[in-house]
């Protein structure tokens, strides 16, 4: 961790000082080491053989870790917390939207007929394939008030009654995807 590089140099400044005490505060049960797949270690496993090099005044990284056919974690966890490069901690996020690819970027527009389109930048088949719901602020729309047209690489709302005059939150879920959250102002 940057942080506690910068505090054993002392060098250390109020951020720094900060970000470390987060990091030792925080409960950590696994890792993993990039954001793709789900192949968590176990986090505690990682300490002890990390400890026991220190003892033995052997340096020992994760990639050393790695190498030497890790635990790895078996459970789940309901709520996963990123460490940006910066060293400090991200926001938690829930683990299935961890483990899942981005969603495809979109945009969503009102079309001269009125019509609300969310309109993806990208061939989003695989999205569309996998779309469970859709929710307007906390209200989940029916299949039939939404329909999916894989030409146009588009989604329309059929049912502009479940709109409110203001902002709107709409939220897009799919398997395997995070969920695409957009707003729409009216």
């Amino acid at each position: 961790m940057n942080a506690h590089v910068v505090n054993a140099l002392k060098l250390e400044t109020t951020a720094s000082k900060r970000i470390e005490a987060a990091w030792h505060s925080t409960e950590k049960t696994m890792f993993r080491i990039s954001k793709k797949g789900d192949t968590f270690y176990d986090w505690e496993d990682l300490s002890y053989e990390a400890m026991d090099a220190l003892a033995s005044d052997q340096y020992f990284d994760v990639d050393d870790y790695i190498s030497h056919n890790p635990i790895r974690y078996s459970g789940r966890p309901y709520q996963v917390k990123h460490v940006l490069a910066s060293g400090q901690l991200g926001a938690s996020v829930a683990f299935n939207q961890a483990i899942a690819q981005p969603a495809p970027k979109a945009i969503i527009e009102i079309t001269p007929d009125g019509v609300v389109e969310i309109v993806f930048h990208q061939d989003a088949r695989l999205f569309f394939e996998g779309l469970e719901g859709i929710k307007v602020g906390t209200t989940q729309l029916w299949p039939d008030e939404y329909q999916v047209d894989f030409e146009e690489n588009a989604i329309r709302l059929l049912n502009q009654n479940r709109l409110i005059e203001g902002s709107n939150a709409l939220t897009l879920w799919s398997k395997s995807f995070r969920n695409l959250e957009l707003s729409l102002e009216i």
